[in-house]
């Protein structure tokens, strides 16, 4: 399996006019009118109808990291590796489908239970991108968001799942120490790169 990008990340928020109010006043990114409601707030920063979306909910947190793959075959294929090895995933209905702009879209969890979607056939907006910071854009390359950071004391096992299945590869390893504690333990950081 071969990811493509990480494509959008979904936010759940209490207070979702905060995000709105930052991602204009600070960040420059572009509300897409079209789709957001006063329940959801999708934020544009390129051609893609939106890389984040934030949901009112009772807590602040990361819910959801979505990762493209290239065409209907590779998701195809996808699906049956998944199968094969015994990871658990659910084929989302036509309706989420529409609602993050994809053909098709699965959704499981990683081994530190961090929810992630995976789909192909992301659709682009008609609508021009315009920055209410007076930028151009925001350079993606069509390629969506740079990186998303996930923090669990099972790294042996995530490690294994992103690049054993899910394909990425490793750009860099840090070993490091947070405090100047000599006793503490000393923690992994991985740095992993898509296709």
């Amino acid at each position: 399996m071969k990811i493509k990008s990480l494509s959008y990340i979904l936010i759940e928020s209490t207070d979702i006019n905060q995000w709105e109010s930052y991602a204009h006043d600070v960040v420059g990114l572009m509300k897409n009118e079209d789709k957001s409601d006063e329940n959801n707030l999708f934020l544009r920063m390129d051609e893609s109808p939106f890389r984040f979306q934030v949901v009112q909910g009772n807590v602040d947190r990361y819910a959801i990291g979505g990762f493209e793959l290239a065409s209907k075959e590779e998701f195809e294929d996808a699906k049956k590796q998944l199968t094969e090895l015994g990871i658990p995933f659910k084929l989302e209905g036509d309706d989420l489908a529409g609602v993050r702009c994809v053909d098709e879209l699965i959704s499981l969890k990683d081994p530190a239970g961090n929810s992630l979607e995976l789909f192909y056939g992301r659709s682009s907006d008609k609508n021009e991108f315009k920055s209410s910071q007076d930028i151009s854009g925001f350079v993606t390359h069509g390629l969506g968001l740079g990186h998303l950071v996930f923090g669990t004391l099972e790294v042996d096992a995530a490690h294994n799942f992103y690049t054993e299945i899910l394909g990425f590869g490793d750009s860099d390893i840090m070993h490091m120490r947070f405090s100047p504690d000599p006793n503490d333990p000393e923690s992994v950081l991985y740095f992993m790169h898509g296709d």
